[in-house]
């Protein structure tokens, strides 16, 4: 089979059932191992491209995948060869292309409906620029372990190793990769003390503003990305209970937490956020993070299929389903604690409205303002989105993410 052939299976599969295409990609490599490095990485490319740009390609050759590689291929005026940086050059070129189209959501290849919700949020200008720069690729971020070197150590460390290495400008602990790379088997990597974590993810955390001794819950922990970075913040003296339904990805945490060195972290399965199980923690942790699943449209320049996996019902679900867990979320935080609430949406449904009306049912918290607690860690210069922590992709060069930091009255409410 050819590399073509190779993405049309895949494209076909894809689009006939949407799933998680990274983990599609990853599965089919697996099960055709003939396929050598530069052979992936042209059918990523192939791939990915006409997710990202199905709109363009649909118009130039069809609905039928075959044919909208043959025009993906015509366009760029021939096939990948897999060279670094081939991917970027070629989404730039699709990105030109695709702006004489009509329509905006043809233009930035959305279904019509999640533009029309993009462009209902904010000015057509802000949409289109917002909508232009998630279809283009993201760069690798991570987050090594404090504990371990100083953020300068560490960036010295790779790039003696090679690397195209630099320090991210809002996180003061981040490392960015500009450039695609694998670093899975790198003997840096391997070690355990780095995390893939985008840049605006990791200024999440440092809103609970952790001090050693602490007792700190993560109610949506999913894999355990930023429980691992609670315990990290805590240097590793205190509690960090790490919540989730979805058992299978819990368990992956403590064999990281194992590598990273902490010790700290405890595993509550959950069966839905009013398990009882939750009961002995009310009101006794010093912080709760409600990373709420949500529509992650903020990570489109990732994950460019979740555009085509969106439904509209779903969608609708979202809020109520966020709203739930913001206020299992705040049963659990002591008086005078802090809550704090996040998701990866661009959407002001799944952000500022769910807050809005969370506050509304729950006067015993207050929302403060994100700045003075992110200055404590050296946070400083962010665009301004007060109160909230607000980092909007084209402008802050992250993946989207949205959070509110709200504080419990030190005494309780008695008119509730």
């Amino acid at each position: 089979m050819t590399r073509r052939e190779h993405a049309i299976g895949l494209l076909q599969a894809f689009f006939r059932q949407p799933g998680p295409l990274d983990l599609s990609l990853a599965a089919y490599f697996r099960a055709h191992p003939e396929l050598g490095v530069r052979d992936r990485r042209v059918v990523r490319t192939l791939c990915y491209a006409v997710v990202r740009h199905r709109c363009l390609l649909e118009e130039e050759g069809g609905v039928e995948p075959a044919g909208q590689l043959a025009a993906l291929v015509g366009l760029q005026g021939g096939e990948p060869d897999g060279a670094p940086g081939e991917e970027e050059a070629c989404l730039a070129d699709l990105q030109r292309r695709a702006s004489t189209l009509p329509t905006p959501w043809q233009r930035h290849s959305l279904p019509s409906w999640l533009w029309q919700r993009l462009a209902g949020d904010r000015d057509e200008a802000q949409a289109e620029a917002l909508a232009t720069f998630l279809n283009g690729t993201a760069p690798l971020d991570l987050r090594p372990s404090r504990r371990r070197h100083t953020r300068q150590t560490w960036l010295e460390r790779w790039q003696e190793a090679g690397f195209d290495c630099r320090a991210t400008p809002w996180s003061p602990w981040g490392l960015r990769f500009p450039q695609p790379v694998s670093l899975e088997g790198h003997a840096l990597f391997a070690e355990g003390a780095c995390e893939v974590q985008d840049e605006g993810s990791q200024l999440i955390v440092p809103l609970l503003n952790p001090q050693s001794g602490q007792l700190l819950v993560d109610l949506c922990a999913g894999a355990g990305g930023k429980s691992l970075q609670m315990a990290d913040l805590l240097d590793n003296r205190g509690e960090v209970i790490a919540c989730d339904t979805a058992l299978n990805r819990l368990q992956r945490l403590p064999p990281r937490a194992r590598k990273s060195g902490l010790s700290i972290i405890h595993l509550l399965p959950l069966r839905h956020e009013r398990d009882k199980k939750l009961l002995k923690l009310a009101q006794k942790a010093d912080g709760v993070l409600v990373d709420a699943p949500c529509s992650a449209s903020g990570t489109w320049r990732r994950h460019p299929d979740l555009k085509w996996r969106a439904d509209p019902g779903e969608m609708a679900v979202f809020p109520l389903r966020q709203g739930a867990l913001l206020a299992a979320g705040a049963q659990l935080v002591r008086p005078g604690g802090r809550l704090v609430y996040a998701t990866c949406s661009v959407f002001a449904e799944e952000n500022e409205k769910v807050v809005s009306s969370f506050l509304a049912d729950y006067p015993e918290f207050s929302l403060v303002s994100v700045t003075k607690t992110l200055a404590g860690f050296g946070i400083v210069s962010l665009p301004n989105g007060e109160p909230f922590l607000r980092m909007v992709p084209h402008v802050t060069n992250t993946d989207g993410f949205f959070a509110a930091l709200l504080m419990r009255a030190s005494t309780r409410n008695r008119n509730r």
